[in-house]
């Protein structure tokens, strides 16, 4: 069972330097942004920004990352703006059941890790993703949360509707990233 979140290699799934510093420029230019909702209904300091695949060059090359017959329900930059902090929610939409974020912006060592727990008012956390530059695997359908240091924290987001296990199901056989094509 994969309860929280899973880490990958970047080089192992195809992502890059350069795509991460194309997603970093794009997000950086980009408007838009929206306060974002959680489950209950609060409003919560993390701004995110919808962009459909096809509109820019580099979210295209994300996509491409997962192999064609898996299902991306959406793409998504998300900021939180130093100082501040993401409360312990669970996501408020289905098809977000499972993110696949990349760390953007700052370097590794001070992106701020995201944090699991038991249930809303946990005050000890159950788990700690610390992200050291890699991309990661979430399962939102748990309790979870981030606070922020004094780096605006950037990341980038492929959303799938399927649970983490089914996620990870597919990695371990070879059926996620086109990177995995004929092994």
């Amino acid at each position: 069972m994969y309860p929280y979140i899973e880490f990958f290699d970047s080089e192992e799934i195809g992502y890059t330097e350069d795509m991460r510093e194309n997603l970093l420029a794009v997000a950086k230019g980009l408007t838009g942004f929206a306060q974002y909702e959680s489950l209950d209904g609060t409003i919560i300091q993390l701004e995110h920004r919808a962009t459909p695949f096809v509109e820019f060059e580099i979210t295209k090359a994300m996509r491409n990352l997962i192999q064609p017959q898996v299902p991306v329900t959406a793409a998504t930059f998300l900021k939180l703006n130093p100082g501040t902090h993401v409360p312990i929610h669970l996501d408020n939409h289905l098809l977000r059941s499972t993110v696949l974020s990349f760390p953007l912006t700052p370097e590794p060592e001070y992106f701020a890790p995201t944090l699991f727990y038991e249930n809303e008012s946990s005050t000890i956390p159950i788990e700690v993703g610390h992200w050291h530059g890699r991309p990661g695997a979430i399962n939102t359908r748990e309790y979870h949360a981030a606070y922020n240091n004094r780096y605006t924290r950037i990341k980038f987001q492929l959303c799938f509707e399927m649970m983490l296990d089914e996620f990870m199901t597919l990695y371990h056989s070879g059926e996620l990233f086109r990177t995995q094509l004929g092994n």
